[in-house]
């Protein structure tokens, strides 16, 4: 790591304190974000990495603290802050699977001490602006009005609700959690001050899709720009695009995690109305094999056999098995941006999702499939048609989805930060 100390003669860089709460080379989703945005922004400014999640739970630091990849980054200074005992206390009750709402407890204190390091650290290093990068979620703005320096926030997401009417069949408890979850949602829009006054505080607001940007503008009164948390970096592009093989069963890749709202049992369902009229395989990354549920809808269903249930995987494999597919599926009913669609795309992958979210936003015809979502059965019944009429993948379709990726390149999104840093910096 550099030594930012000793200034640059006469062309002086952008100092920018970067808060990526979730940060890792290695894992995918919000880790993803602030991994692509260090590595890649990194380029055109100096950076102080503020996080504290490059594990599984808040206060995990060794991803960070001992990979060659990040010790290696040039113009990048890492600063993991550490979960007090109070917050370490709280979120035991979220380790232990006792309260998971534990962490957004622990997460409110870990932000009073990652507010006071960020003070600490400006009065050394003099920073130009704070940008507030991830977790993308809107209901914990931090307290980065107290330092002092303007401030970036987002892209934000989250203040969309789910209508439970577009996930399937839930127990009750799992039902309760959805609408508990909705309902907490809207009470922190309407009522929590900092929320309100970060809206009105912060000099900048990106949201990450287009659903957001329209609940800003109603909740907040704010007009705000509206684009990706992530997007595909160089490198990826710089791989070879994915090989066509026409001599075997349609191959579709779905990644995600074992939480309900990644929405897999519609897939199992819909393989269901298909599997004897057209031979499909699907590999399915993630933690989503340690959702007992699905696992057995999947059985009851008759549909296993039809399944890989590969688990978690390191990214460059991640890549390699998307490369082999003919489409990424994305079932999900609540997201900002899947990461899996920049992956997908990279690799010169078309998405099947459903049109909600950032996918509504970013698969186009040369991109991806979408699919109209108004309730669960309809939903079933669209992305079953869809999987009857698919065609493979073939050359045409992999070189327009590479074309697609460029215009969703990091390059242009550095180009659009930095921008934005410039900008802030002179006002």
């Amino acid at each position: 790591m550099a030594d930012f100390d000793r200034e640059e003669i006469g062309n002086r860089r952008l100092k920018v304190a970067a808060v990526t709460v979730a940060i890792s080379p290695e894992r995918g989703s919000e880790y993803s974000v602030g991994w692509n945005y260090v590595t890649e922004v990194s380029k055109d400014v100096d950076l102080f990495c503020f996080y504290g999640l490059a594990g599984s739970f808040l206060g995990d630091l060794e991803e960070i603290d001992k990979n060659e990849k990040a010790q290696k980054l040039k113009r990048v200074r890492f600063f993991g802050v550490k979960a007090n005992w109070f917050s370490r206390g709280l979120n035991l009750l979220n380790k232990k699977g006792v309260f998971p709402y534990a962490f957004y407890f622990a997460y409110f204190f870990w932000h009073i001490d990652l507010v006071i390091n960020i003070i600490r650290q400006h009065k050394r290093y003099r920073f130009d602006v704070i940008h507030y990068v991830c977790p993308i979620g809107f209901r914990e703005p931090g307290f980065l009005w107290l330092v002092g320096v303007p401030v970036i926030w987002g892209p934000i997401g989250g203040l969309e609700n789910t209508p439970t009417s577009l996930i399937g069949s839930l127990d009750k408890t799992k039902l309760l959690f959805f609408r508990v979850k909705n309902l907490v949602n809207y009470l922190t829009i309407i009522l929590s001050p900092r929320v309100r006054y970060a809206f009105s505080k912060y000099e900048v607001i990106y949201a990450a899709n287009s659903g957001n940007q329209q609940a800003i503008r109603h909740f907040f009164k704010r007009e705000v720009e509206c684009f990706p948390e992530n997007a595909v970096p160089d490198s990826w592009l710089c791989r070879p695009a994915a090989e066509i093989n026409n001599e075997r069963a349609l191959k579709l890749v779905w990644i995600g995690s074992s939480q309900e709202r990644k929405n897999l049992a519609i897939l199992l369902e819909a393989l269901v109305r298909v599997q004897h009229r057209r031979e499909i395989s699907i590999s399915i990354i993630g933690d989503a094999n340690e959702n007992q549920g699905w696992r057995e809808l999947a059985v009851k269903f008759g549909v296993d056999v039809h399944l890989n249930w590969m688990g978690r995987l390191p990214r460059d494999q991640v890549f390699a098995e998307l490369s082999s597919g003919d489409y990424s599926i994305i079932t999900s009913v609540m997201e900002g941006t899947p990461t899996t669609i920049w992956e997908a795309m990279a690799a010169g992958v078309p998405s099947i999702a459903f049109a909600l979210c950032g996918m509504r936003d970013t698969l186009d015809n040369d991109a991806g499939v979408l699919i109209e979502a108004t309730h669960y059965d309809q939903m079933v019944e669209s992305l079953a048609e869809k999987l009857m009429s698919l065609p493979k993948r073939d050359l045409e379709m992999t070189q327009n989805v590479r074309k697609v990726a460029e215009r969703f390149s990091w390059s242009r999104r550095r180009s659009e930060l930095l921008s934005a840093y410039m900008e802030i910096n002179r006002q």
